[in-house]
């Protein structure tokens, strides 16, 4: 900035300095909470809002950071001013000399735009410094977050393995060896995925002979064949010692360790656990490998061990493992020839629509297999065109559980497409499949032609109203179909009505299952009036629905006049112990019922009551299920009173209830004259050492009890030997459970002992 030779004179060097100095240090008081008083870019109506602003005590104006360019911009146009009228001021005065003033101002003005600058700078370094910092302590977080979980579960699973180590007593010897070998086979394994090439040397004629294959290693693998002919069994020796090691040529062909080793049959991979539990079952019809944790290599040896020279297999459960479709065929392969096997469960595996395909293809010469079971296995649309092209030639295969799946709308209309046909399936489960209303409607055509078909399920496929129209229009048709399973299916009072309208013609189906469709009142009352014309339909689930005080009327009166129906599921439907007393009412006149499930309606003691009541007239009902209904003792007492007396009860589910001591005395001195209840659940109802010690007592008189449930019951080792003691004497009692309880090694030992004494007596823990 330029100022004319004439200046300011009277403004001394020193004073000019100390108040330009004072003015630089004051200038700018800390943040404060004026707002900034600039106006946003390309606005005048606009005011700049932001509250961390800085205070200029040289103009009195506040600014925030981004505006402290255009702040000193706005400064050195006033000092431009100010100097403009000090020339013309000074002009005037022409006998003063400013040159010393001149230079003076320069000197300020720099002096000020170099604090400016040093200021701004310093506040981009603390923020940049303050980030930087935020920065390293969410790393440092993150690291101890990590090592905080790392030795979370490292305590978890070393807690684990000891337990478990305490659970089946391993000897300490045999399991410091067996580490030992793990970690040579660990060690084995890094060693070979080091450089895991491999070529085959080349003989004249350019062949290789798998009999005796010349395989060439690295030289840094060297060390590892000794292990490598430890680890293989005795008929691979000779094989063993045909390996060479020398240097790696370049001009072979490189080939990984996996397939050479396989091609060669180096090692005959063996599943030692897997053969010894099929050596076990050799001689059994059922061989049970759920949760083994199979993979396709496995499967080989399940083949060879347990399907090819056996002649007594008929079932075979190979669900929940990690069979992919390799494993699959290898499957496959052995059921073309198998001649015993009628029953194969593959569920939660990873089959996909290719193992469906090797199925599919051995289906077609297999004629024994009836029921084959493939839940929650990745089969889309692809997949269920192979099973329908198979059951257009398959005569044997009557069940077919294809649940929690993907086929879709296309599968469907595949599979419904042969059931047009199909003479032999009888049981389809397409449930979770997504298949929709349009999927319905492909299987309704279907079924109005299909003349095997008895049960259907297709719930949880969203098929709404519309959908379960297509099912009724063939329910008025089909003579076969005699169980509907519809659950969580969105199908609301209109599509009720539909099924109600159809069941006042339908002569053949017997059971129909509408859990969790949000059935109310209205829905209700349109089952009723079917149920009081209807006469085959024997079974009924509305459990998880909202009868409400109205719908629970409606269904009453239906089971006054109603004379076929046995089986009841009204669970989980919000009664209260008001309303059941509208249902009991109805029973004590109903002579058909056989079945009543009322589990989760807290309908407590008061309801306990009437239902009470009902068993002194009710000469019918077999089984009753009031789990979870809020039971305390004076319940327990309630129903004590009427077992003594009643003759046709034979299963009765208290479980999830609060009967506590006190009820299980009740319970158990009813027991002690009742001749006909055969199973009894008491499981988490907090009846302790005290409570068995009631029920051992009865145990020792009761001959008709066969079941009873008492897991989760705070038992521990004194009920235990109460238990122990009676079971020792009385063999009416086949099943005991007593799961999530307090049993440890000694109650463990305790009931060791006892399955050797009692050996009709299956015990769970």
């Amino acid at each position: 900035m330029d100022i004319d030779s004439s200046a300011i004179t009277t403004m001394t060097s020193d004073t000019s300095v100390d108040a330009s100095e004072r003015t630089i240090e004051q200038q700018h008081s800390p943040v404060n909470t004026n707002k900034c008083q600039y106006w946003l870019p390309f606005s005048d109506i606009y005011q700049c809002r932001e509250l961390s602003t800085y205070h200029c005590f040289h103009c009195s104006s506040s600014f925030c950071l981004p505006h402290g360019v255009q702040h000193q911009w706005n400064l050195k146009e006033e000092i431009n001013h100010l100097l403009t009228e000090t020339k013309k001021l000074l002009n005037s005065i022409p006998q003063l000399n400013i040159i010393s003033g001149k230079e003076n101002c320069k000197m300020l003005i720099d002096q000020w735009a170099a604090a400016m600058h040093a200021k701004i700078n310093q506040k981009h370094y603390e923020l940049e410094t303050e980030l930087n910092c935020y920065e390293q302590q969410i790393e440092t977080n993150q690291d101890q977050w990590k090592k905080s979980l790392e030795n979370r579960l490292t305590t978890k699973i070393g807690c684990k393995l000891e337990e478990q180590l305490q659970k089946y007593e391993v000897n300490g010897m045999e399991f410091k060896k067996a580490c030992h070998e793990l970690e040579h086979v660990r060690e084995l394994f890094y060693l070979f995925n080091s450089k895991p090439l491999i070529s085959v040397t080349h003989n004249d004629d350019n062949q290789i002979n798998l009999n005796e294959p010349c395989l060439v290693f690295e030289t840094n693998i060297k060390s590892g064949i000794d292990w490598m002919k430890d680890l293989s069994s005795d008929n691979n020796i000779d094989t063993m010692n045909h390996i060479c090691v020398r240097q790696f040529p370049d001009s072979e062909i490189n080939h990984s360790l996996e397939s050479i080793i396989s091609a060669a049959s180096l090692f005959h991979y063996h599943h030692y656990q897997l053969v010894q539990i099929i050596d076990n079952n050799k001689n059994n019809c059922e061989l049970n490998l759920r949760y083994k944790a199979l993979t396709d290599q496995d499967m080989k040896n399940m083949v060879a061990y347990g399907i090819q020279n056996n002649t007594t297999l008929t079932t075979l459960d190979l669900s929940h493992n990690q069979i992919g479709p390799t494993g699959t065929k290898y499957l496959s392969d052995a059921l073309r020839i198998n001649t015993t096997i009628i029953k194969v469960d593959l569920s939660e595996n990873q089959i996909g629509d290719e193992g469906v395909q090797h199925l599919s293809d051995a289906l077609r010469i297999n004629k024994v297999l009836t029921t084959l079971i493939l839940v929650w296995n990745d089969i889309r649309s692809e997949g269920a065109q192979h099973l329908g092209d198979l059951l257009r030639v398959n005569t044997t295969l009557t069940t077919l559980d294809l649940s929690h799946n993907e086929i879709g709308v296309q599968g469907t209309q595949n599979l419904s497409d042969t059931l047009r046909t199909n003479t032999t399936l009888t049981t389809l489960d397409l449930s979770y499949n997504q298949i929709g209303p349009q999927g319905v409607q492909y299987l309704s055509d279907a079924l109005q032609t299909n003349t095997a078909l008895t049960t259907l399920n297709i719930s949880w496929n969203e098929i709404g109203v519309q959908g379960t129209q297509h099912l009724s229009d063939a329910l008025r048709i089909t003579t076969t179909l005699t169980t509907l399973i519809l659950c969580g299916n969105q199908i609301g009072s209109q599509g009720i009505q539909h099924l109600s309208n159809t069941l006042h013609s339908n002569t053949t189906l017997t059971t129909l299952n509408l859990a969790r469709n949000d059935i109310k009142c209205d829905s209700i009352q349109y089952l009723s009036d079917a149920l009081e014309i209807n006469k085959t339909l024997t079974a009924l689930d509305l459990s998880h629905n909202r009868s409400r005080r109205q719908g629970l009327q409606y269904l009453s009166n239906a089971l006054r006049i109603n004379k076929t129906l046995t089986n009841l599921n009204l669970s989980w439907n919000e009664i209260g112990p008001e309303r059941i007393q509208l249902l009991t009412d109805a029973l004590q006149t109903n002579t058909t019922l056989t079945i009543l499930d009322l589990s989760g309606n807290q309908i407590g003691n008061q309801g306990i009551q009437y239902i009470s009541d009902t068993l002194r007239i009710n000469a019918i009902l077999t089984i009753l299920d009031l789990s979870h209904n809020q039971i305390q003792s004076q319940g327990a007492q309630y129903l004590s009173d009427v077992l003594r007396i009643n003759t046709t009860l034979i299963r009765l589910n208290l479980s999830w209830n609060r009967i506590g001591i006190q009820g299980a005395q009740y319970l158990s001195d009813a027991l002690r004259t009742n001749k006909t209840l055969t199973t009894l659940d008491l499981s988490h109802n907090q009846i302790g050492s005290q409570g068995t010690q009631y029920l051992c007592d009865t145990l020792r008189i009761n001959t008709t009890l066969a079941t009873l449930y008492l897991s989760d019951n705070q038992i521990g080792f004194q009920a235990v030997q109460y238990l122990s003691d009676v079971f020792r004497t009385n063999t009416t009692l086949i099943k005991l459970n007593l799961s999530r309880n307090q049993i440890g090694v000694q109650e463990r030992k305790c009931l060791i002992e006892l399955s050797f004494i009692n050996k009709n007596l299956d015990i769970v823990w």
